[in-house]
């Protein structure tokens, strides 16, 4: 389970970059999509490793994830300053999370969450891996919306 999450996880910062090639040039300023990145940057310095550590070091509760539409410091970057801030974030984070030599006794081990109850290591791995594959797909449907409402007939065949 753990090294299935860090080959996913060590994806997401490239699979992000190619969905994001030439959207600058393409689509302007978007900020919606800044959000997105801000956020995943500052999950990676204060919501998954921590929060490993903390359950890992029995450090008491574990408060709530990120919120989404939190605002955050790195939303006035442009994008390709973005992203390269979170691969070098989640490069250091998964170079730190191997060497954490996780046993499968370890992915059990569990703290009380403020709001969720009792959670485990490996709900918080599966949850940053699930987390990362949420925003993947809401950056490609913000690609999407130019072309909603030019779908013609075929609109009813697609959920927004």
């Amino acid at each position: 389970m753990l090294q299935e999450s860090i080959f996913t996880l060590e994806k997401t910062p490239l699979i992000i970059r190619i969905i994001l090639r030439g959207w600058e040039d393409i689509q302007g300023d978007d900020q919606k999509v800044r959000e997105i990145l801000g956020h995943l940057i500052e999950g990676e310095k204060t919501e998954w490793l921590p929060k490993i550590r903390m359950i890992l070091n029995q450090r008491g509760k574990i408060s709530k994830i990120l919120d989404i539409d939190e605002k955050h410091p790195n939303t006035g970057k442009g994008l390709l300053e973005l992203l390269d801030n979170f691969d070098l974030l989640r490069q250091q984070n998964i170079f730190e999370l191997r060497n954490m030599d996780i046993s499968e006794n370890d992915l059990k081990m569990r703290a009380e969450h403020e709001t969720l109850g009792l959670i485990t290591v490996e709900n918080l791995l599966s949850t940053w891996v699930y987390h990362d594959n949420t925003h993947i797909a809401q950056l490609l449907k913000e690609m999407g919306k130019p072309f909603w409402t030019r779908l013609g007939p075929w609109k009813s065949e697609f959920r927004n």
